[in-house]
């Protein structure tokens, strides 16, 4: 599959990148779909550095490990270099009715994950406390949701700070940053950056 190039992830060590190709394709016997593929490359040079998915919006959990998205009955992924994409979980295992997730990242500490819920004008950031282990071997328990944030058409993009205790994401009026996300209820969300977009969060002290 070739197409545009359209998203890229670079691994914490910064020794991988994960890259994305989108198209729109009519195969013979086949839907026509917008279809997205997933590969890997070594960051100083080009070469095949994972076994690619047909999967989306990768972010990484570790350096061996990342988070991906495939739509209905492969909402959260995880998948291993070399290895093929496990299931997690989807909305419809805790929610009913459900609808779809897209657009994770899992915390530092492996202990949240956020995640976009729903389309357009009803998409919602929303978080969850994982149990178990989802930074190495099987797919844990499904999360236990524990916030989200009301519905508006352009939240895209939640990304954890490195110690793992606030959530950035994109909002319909720029930049938002929760502090202390593991409370819903103190320490509102508040607008950082008026048009502000795509955030992902550095490991790097701001200079």
């Amino acid at each position: 599959m070739d197409g545009t190039m359209n998203e890229v992830a670079l691994s914490p060590n910064g020794k991988t990148i994960a890259w994305i190709y989108v198209r729109y394709s009519c195969p013979i016997g086949a839907d026509c779909l917008t279809r997205f593929a997933t590969g890997y490359t070594a960051a100083g040079h080009r070469t095949q550095a994972g076994r690619p998915t047909f999967y989306r919006a990768p972010s990484w959990v570790t350096n061996r490990r990342t988070l991906q998205t495939g739509g209905y009955r492969s909402q959260v992924m995880l998948q291993d270099l070399h290895a093929g994409a496990k299931h997690w979980f989807d909305d419809s295992g805790y929610a009913f009715p459900s609808t779809d997730l897209a657009d994770g990242e899992l915390s530092r500490n492996g202990r949240w994950l956020a995640e976009i819920r729903g389309y357009k004008a009803t998409s919602t950031i929303i978080w969850y406390r994982v149990t178990g282990n989802a930074r190495t071997g099987e797919p844990p328990a499904v999360p236990t949701y524990t916030c989200y944030t009301n519905g508006e058409a352009e939240h895209a993009s939640p990304t954890r700070s490195p110690d793992s205790t606030a959530l950035a994401w994109t909002g319909k009026t720029g930049l938002w940053i929760k502090r202390n996300a593991a409370s819903c209820s103190t320490s509102a969300p508040k607008l950082v950056i008026t048009g502000g977009s795509s955030p992902d969060w550095s490991p790097a002290a701001l200079a």
